[in-house]
């Protein structure tokens, strides 16, 4: 697909702003959410991947009682995406990247 020459993009006869492909794409991932079979639990050689290189992140803790810590990480086409951890989980995948960043 290739937007329109005004920003839009058309998708099925329809133009749509980039608002209306946000909410489209929203939309599509909740109606994946449902779907059989799941999203493969474990990443193999032949599943379809976009890598965001070097992508802008913001880290939050969540105001709940368990005070679980959010990670949000910007895709330059899917926008923001945050996923929440419970703190053992969050310092799990801290440690993790720090032991894959030395090499």
């Amino acid at each position: 697909m290739t937007p329109n020459t005004d920003g839009t993009l058309t998708v099925l006869g329809q133009q749509l702003n980039t608002r209306q492909v946000e909410d489209l794409m929203h939309q599509l991932a909740q109606a994946r959410n449902q779907m059989q079979p799941p999203v493969q639990p474990e990443v193999t050689a032949d599943t379809p991947v976009l890598v965001q290189h070097d992508a802008d992140f913001g880290i939050a803790q969540t105001q709940t009682p368990e005070r679980n810590v959010s990670l949000g990480l910007r895709h330059l086409g899917f926008g923001w995406i945050f996923f929440t951890f419970s703190r053992d989980r969050a310092k799990f995948i801290g440690e993790a990247l720090l032991q894959k960043s030395k090499g």
